[in-house]
């Protein structure tokens, strides 16, 4: 028993650094995702904004989705990754990421390393065509 539990003492951070459930934040630190697993695969909501509200003062709404019906959802709470596989040890592809800022949908792939996600979209699902971001872990807050 004292093996395997040592096994696992040395396994686990290796683990850690290939799991991509939990909190992100964007490339340009303007939000944070939550990434988890559901019936549809890792999926990922946008759970806070630097800036939730707008000058005016309003919540921040999908005003591009080119759904009309959905243009007053808020930001906040907003699918914007689902579909992804688990392809190996650090790539989920066969997913999508949604763009609010531009109201568009992309195919996507992640591929995570050093406690880095890259998020490659794309207008194929092969990759060709697209772009990719990196996003990282919030750091914890410190106590004083």
């Amino acid at each position: 028993m004292t093996l395997l539990s040592g096994f696992w003492m040395f396994a686990a951070p290796c683990l850690a650094e290939t799991d991509i459930t939990g909190l992100w934040l964007t490339e340009d630190d303007t939000a944070t995702v939550a990434i988890t697993l559901t019936d549809e695969g890792w999926t990922g909501r946008i759970v806070a904004l630097q800036e939730p509200h707008t000058p005016e003062g309003g919540v921040k709404s999908d005003y591009k989705n080119p759904d009309p019906n959905r243009r007053k959802d808020p930001i906040i709470g907003l699918r914007i990754l689902w579909g992804f596989r688990k392809n190996n040890a650090n790539t989920w592809s066969g997913g999508y990421v949604y763009d609010p800022e531009h109201g568009k949908t992309y195919h996507a792939r992640m591929t995570i390393k050093d406690q880095q996600l890259r998020l490659r979209g794309s207008l194929d699902r092969w990759g060709l065509a697209g772009r990719s971001v990196i996003w990282t872990r919030p750091l914890e807050k410190q106590t004083p």
